[in-house]
């Protein structure tokens, strides 16, 4: 009891508001994103060796032990378009580069595919409540600057560091998935690579279910975890801060990013799997693609985390 006493004050101190009954949040300006404040704790990180499938890329081992010192706060959803829309607007930020299609054979004109329109295959569009994708860490990390200084003064954005995600993910589980039950059971949780997929794309071997979702989907269609996060697996990839390691055994045990030797900072780390994951690559501990950082995919997006200014 003494508990939960104490971290509802630390959200009435933090000025937060709930909304029917929800996680509580904060938020910095009416387009910045709903921020639930992620608890202090010790988790075991990254993949045993008996999930490795030799090694298999993506596996995102080894298991090492992280502790989180103190809460942060993380965005209750990945960024969404409407939410990119007002930074970009704000700023005038312009992409440089193109994004690429997943299915560039069977477009008219790969060159028109942006974080506008990604193209579906199918002829559908996203809604503005759907996650932004076609986004580089390079422009995800200018967006964490800008909520900064719509912040003024009150909190620091960044990209998550990768032990703040998947500790995040976790949210107090210890299982290869964040749910109980098998792969297939991901259509109740997360919008994955499954049936819906497989019916527009059929060359790709979905999941045995059906989430309803052949691509993106509205973030928040799925249930919120234990710390009411939303999407942390699938919907879209999502960067994080650290730089590429082939594997945890320099990650840092206090949660921070590896920034630095013996990492490969030109390359970054993707999170979270997407809506065309499959069994291997929908775990809490899958590392993406090899990504540098002006690399934009229309599977790919990002979500910030915010920690109180000093």
């Amino acid at each position: 009891m003494l508990s939960q006493i104490l971290f509802g004050l630390i959200f009435a101190v933090a000025g937060v508001r709930a909304e029917g009954g929800g996680p509580a949040v904060a938020q910095d300006c009416t387009d910045c994103p709903d921020l639930v404040l992620v608890p202090a704790g010790s988790f075991r990180m990254g993949a045993p060796e008996s999930e490795s499938q030799n090694r298999k890329f993506g596996w995102g081992g080894p298991v090492i032990d992280v502790r989180i010192a103190e809460p942060f706060y993380m965005a209750r959803t990945e960024t969404t378009r409407v939410q990119w829309a007002a930074f970009a607007r704000a700023t005038g930020y312009k992409q440089n580069g193109r994004c690429r299609s997943i299915w560039e054979k069977r477009l008219a004109d790969p060159l028109v595919v942006s974080w506008q329109d990604p193209i579906w295959p199918d002829g559908s569009k996203q809604s503005d409540d759907h996650p932004v994708v076609c986004i580089g860490w390079e422009d995800a990390a200018a967006y964490a600057a800008w909520l900064t200084r719509q912040a003024d003064g009150k909190r620091v954005y960044s990209l998550p560091s990768e032990a703040e995600y998947e500790y995040a993910t976790r949210a107090g589980t210890s299982g290869a998935r964040p749910w109980p039950g098998p792969p297939e059971d991901a259509y109740k949780y997360a919008n994955v690579g499954d049936r819906a997929y497989n019916a527009v794309v059929p060359e790709y071997p979905g999941l045995a279910c059906d989430d309803r979702f052949a691509f993106t989907s509205p973030v928040a269609s799925f249930p919120e975890n234990a710390f009411g996060l939303h999407d942390l697996i699938g919907n879209a990839w999502e960067w994080v801060l650290d730089c590429r390691a082939e594997g945890l055994t320099a990650t840092p045990r206090d949660g921070a990013a590896l920034t630095g030797a013996p990492a490969d900072c030109k390359r970054r780390v993707l999170r979270g799997a997407g809506f065309t994951s499959g069994d291997w690559y929908v775990r809490v501990t899958t590392r993406g693609g090899d990504p540098v950082p002006g690399k934009r995919l229309v599977v790919l997006g990002f979500r910030v985390v915010a920690k109180t200014a000093r």
